[in-house]
């Protein structure tokens, strides 16, 4: 039967579909809002979980200067002390190095996983993709997870609700809620920090918050109440919402990151273009007015068909039982390229830093 028309509060449930090496259950879809206990779910067959994944398999625009795209980790997977992990210097200067040898992307990958809840017709369809590094304003570290879901009735293989994935715990992820369509998610990945937001729009890739000229908006978020425009309660994508970002470029060992020995294949160019960049808190400390905006780079695609545009690049997908072996993901603390005041670093610290695999959403640990 179908699934009654239901807020998402009531659709979820409170449900969780994390993923956990042993199966167990973990929070994802869930607001800062509203968390209530998850709801049991399991593992559907790979036949149907391949199915599912194929069928919603969403289509990624990226932006103009992306350097990190969907990849595979396990090229860079070390040996440390018995354990399998992946280390941030070989990821970083692997995947430069292989991007720069063959001109594009080295990779494309995408992993999967589908869970289903128990008493219901819902399932829940993960797309998880790994970039080698972030580098995301004054935020940036080591290694990157990024996260879809859709959420879809099983009987009527319709969509239920499109998630993609936030940078923030004090608001909600990026959700759609009953898309009318059967269409795969469209995700803008956000230049450097990869956070996704959703085009549900007759405009693929560009991201509304509010409505406006007879288009809805791209998010079906709760509203802040106490906000003038009622603004829907989801994570910013600032240059997709016209807002010019500065860069930052990343300190290691007192140097600028790309001077460090062990990074043999990375340069300055193996970063966000210089264009977006400051390099000093002066520039940092008066908002630039003269740095491009958002333009859409390479498009990657599963399925050619489900794209709206030309498609770049099409990848691969992969059950995220590939990657059930690997550990840790390892890297030491970045900084800043040039002093700031104490508190802004403290503000930011969890952010240049290597992210335990539960911060950064590693699919192999939850």
């Amino acid at each position: 039967m179908d699934l009654p028309d239901l807020t998402r509060r009531q659709l979820l449930a409170g449900a969780g579909v994390g993923i956990g090496a042993a199966g167990t259950a973990g929070a994802v879809a869930l607001g800062a809002f509203d968390r209530t206990p998850d709801a049991p779910t399991t593992d559907l067959g790979d036949e149907e979980s391949r199915r599912l994944a194929e069928r919603f398999a969403p289509v990624y625009y990226f932006d103009a200067f992306e350097e990190w795209f969907p990849t595979d980790p396990r090229p860079y997977e070390r040996e440390v002390d018995g354990e399998p992990v992946v280390d941030g210097f070989a990821a970083f200067d692997g995947y430069t190095e292989r991007f720069r040898e063959a001109g594009e992307p080295p990779a494309p990958t995408v992993f999967y996983r589908v869970v289903g809840y128990e008493d219901s017709s819902l399932a829940a369809v993960q797309y998880w993709w790994y970039a080698a590094f972030d580098q995301f304003s004054v935020n940036f570290h080591w290694h990157d997870w990024e996260l879809t879901q859709v959420f879809v009735d099983r009987e009527t293989g319709k969509p239920r609700l499109f998630v993609a994935s936030a940078h923030s715990r004090k608001v909600p992820n990026n959700e759609f809620l009953d898309p009318n369509t059967q269409a795969v998610p469209r995700v803008l990945p956000e230049l450097g920090s990869h956070s996704g937001g959703l085009s549900v729009n007759d405009i693929a890739d560009q991201f509304t918050r509010n409505p406006a000229e007879g288009a809805i908006a791209d998010v079906t978020n709760d509203v802040l109440e106490e906000v003038a425009g009622k603004i829907p309660a989801a994570y910013g994508l600032p240059r997709d919402e016209g807002f010019r970002l500065p860069y930052v470029v990343p300190e290691l060992g007192g140097a600028p990151i790309y001077e460090d020995e062990r990074l043999s294949a990375v340069d300055q160019e193996a970063l966000i273009d210089e264009r977006l960049t400051v390099r000093s808190f002066e520039e940092l400390s008066t908002p630039p007015d003269d740095l491009p905006v958002r333009e859409t780079g390479r498009v990657y695609a599963f399925d050619e068909a489900d794209a709206e545009a030309d498609v770049d690049v099409s990848y691969d997908l992969v059950p995220t039982a590939e990657l059930e072996h690997i550990t840790a993901f390892t890297g030491p603390q970045l900084s800043f390229e040039f002093p700031v005041p104490e508190f802004g670093e403290d503000l930011v610290a969890g952010h240049i830093t290597t992210t335990t695999p539960s911060a950064s959403r590693h699919p192999s640990t939850g």
